[in-house]
Order: structure tokens, then sequence, then C-alpha cells
């Protein structure tokens, strides 16, 4: 077997190692946070502390009834990822060299239907997030006579975890790992 091949096989188990943290661990962390400052008195809540990893996000979705959003992220965030990993351990270890190449040429296939989980992905982020700065907004009340004004200020903060860095390095590895093999026939 070349060097190439032995380190393709070392980079698709550090990807195996990168890939179940990545999926577990949190991957984006919201909080939604407000504020109301009336003439009288100001109180603050958090009205959101929510860390979410991809497994996490699927079942959240599936309880929301986004069956179609929570199965795509489910297909192509876990179930692609294994059968990947799989088909490439398999290739490298075979050796019968017309089938170790032709499942790694359908393993390059899929892969680029993984871009659809970061196009869904992007998507939702982009839709979750609100920039840097909080909505404000300035009420007055009349009672009897009298007036209160108050204002009313939310942020909707997000912040990277770690599974977001762990699946970044499984995607990196498994795809040095396609990169650097050498076909052997």
């Amino acid at each position: 077997m070349s060097l190439r091949n032995k380190l393709s096989i070392l980079l698709t188990l550090l990807s195996i190692g990168l890939f179940f943290p990545g999926i577990f661990l949190p991957m984006l962390d919201l909080k939604l946070e407000g504020e109301i400052d009336a003439t009288m008195a100001q109180m603050g809540m958090t009205l959101i502390d929510k860390p979410s990893s991809i497994i996490q996000s699927v079942f959240d979705l599936w309880e929301q009834k986004l069956f179609l959003v929570a199965v795509v992220i489910f297909a192509f965030s876990v179930v692609v990822p294994i059968i990947k990993t799989l088909l490439v351990g398999t290739a490298l270890l075979l050796t019968n060299l017309q089938q170790a190449d032709r499942i790694m040429a359908f393993v390059q296939a899929i892969g680029k239907w993984s871009m659809c989980d970061v196009f869904v992905v992007a998507i939702l982020v982009t839709y979750l997030s609100t920039g840097a700065d909080p909505a404000v907004s300035t009420h007055t009340v009349t009672l009897f006579g009298m007036s209160l004004t108050f204002t009313a200020s939310f942020d909707l903060q997000s912040t990277l975890g770690p599974g977001f860095y762990y699946f970044l390095g499984y995607c990196m590895t498994s795809l040095l790992a396609l990169q650097i093999y050498q076909r052997r026939a």
C-alpha cells in the first residue's frame, strides 16, 4: 500500500474521531436577552439560552413538525458522512483494486451532495442571526393623566460551540483523505 493511502486511512480514522463530537456537542448557542427600562424601574431577563447540537436540532425540528428540514439535515449531516466514511475505509482495505476504485468513485460522487447540508445550515443560521444591534423600541402609556415612558430592548446573540469546530475538522479531514487517495491499479 502506498504512503498516500496509508495517510488516507489515518485521516479517515481521525475524521471518525472528530465526527461524533461534531454531531453531539453544541454547534451553536443562541441567547435572547430582553430589558425593559421604565421611568421608575428597570428589569432584565434572559428569554432564551439554548445551545444546540446537530442531533438536538434534528430532534427539535422534528418536534416542531418541520419534517423535511429535519430529514435533510439528518441525512446530509449524519447518514451520508457515516456511509461515506465506511465506504472509504472499506475501499482502502480491499485487495480487489477495481472494486476499491469503483467504491471511491461512488464516494466522490455522493460527497458532492453534502453541499445540500451546508446550504440548509447556512440558511438556518442566516434566519436565526439578527446582527449585533439589539432591537429597541420606546413606548409611552398614559393612565389617568400620567405618562409613563418605557424602553424595551431585545438582543439575539449566537456563538459557535465546540461541535462546530469538531464537525468542521471532520469535513476537512474526510475531504483531505479523499483527495490524498491514490488509485492502486
